[in-house]
C-alpha cells in the first residue's frame, strides 16, 4: 500500500502542505502548516495507510518531522509561544 506523504514548504512566502499535486493553506506559520499536516497524516494512519509529515529546511531538502505509529499523537506543544513544536526529531519552529 503506498505511503501518503504531506510535505510542510514555503511556497511564495507562505507556509503550505503539499500532498500530490495538491496544495491546502497558506497557513499563517511554519508550526500551524506542521500541526495540521500532522493530523491530515494521522487521519490516514487510522484508516489503514502509512503515512509521513516532512519538512522543507532551509537547504530545499524535505526530511521526516512526524511518522503515525512512530510518533506521538496529538502532538505535544509546549506552552511558551517561543519554544518549537515538539514533532518528531528534526521539527523547527518557523
Amino acid at each position: 500500500m503506498p505511503r501518503a506523504q504531506y510535505f510542510v514548504t514555503k511556497r511564495k512566502g507562505e507556509w503550505k502542505i503539499r500532498a500530490g499535486y495538491r496544495y491546502s493553506g497558506p497557513y499563517p506559520t511554519k508550526r500551524k502548516a506542521l500541526q495540521v499536516a500532522i493530523d491530515f497524516a494521522e487521519r490516514d494512519g487510522q484508516a489503514g495507510r502509512e503515512a509521513q509529515v516532512l519538512v522543507q529546511g532551509e537547504d530545499r531538502l524535505f526530511r521526516p518531522a512526524w511518522t503515525y505509529g512512530r510518533d506521538p499523537y496529538p502532538v505535544e506543544t509546549p506552552a511558551s509561544p517561543g519554544s518549537t513544536l515538539s514533532a518528531g526529531s528534526t521539527a523547527k519552529s518557523g
